[in-house]
């Protein structure tokens, strides 16, 4: 057995035992249980806050891009464009989240069975 609480059961000090990527993943396990999806507002916010997280790692390649820019020739820089597709990044991240939220949903219905104590 181990010291861990249970998910259902975490306090704000608990958030403090864990790395921040572990915890920001139970924060959005625990706002997705509580979000009204039904809600079209409430479930966008939802949505969007995860996928800012998802996107995060593209801001950098952004900023790596323009760095590149001023680095290359114009010709390597179109070569080095044609591989890194927006319209591919849009639809991988759209995949990630719908990936992410089926896994946190999986979560929620394991944390609603799973015996009190």
């Amino acid at each position: 057995m181990t010291n861990t609480p249970r998910i259902d059961r975490l306090t704000t000090s608990d958030f403090w035992a864990y790395p921040v990527k572990q915890a920001r993943r139970v924060y959005e396990i625990l706002r997705l249980r509580a979000t009204n999806t039904a809600n079209a507002s409430q479930y966008k916010a939802y949505r969007l806050e995860v996928k800012n997280r998802l996107n995060a790692p593209y801001q950098k390649q952004k900023t790596d891009i323009e760095k590149m820019q001023r680095t290359m020739s114009p010709e390597e820089f179109r070569a080095t464009l044609q591989c890194l597709n927006a319209e591919n990044r849009i639809e991988q991240l759209e995949s990630q989240y719908r990936d992410l939220e089926m896994e946190y949903r999986r979560t929620i219905e394991r944390l609603a069975v799973a015996p009190r104590s």
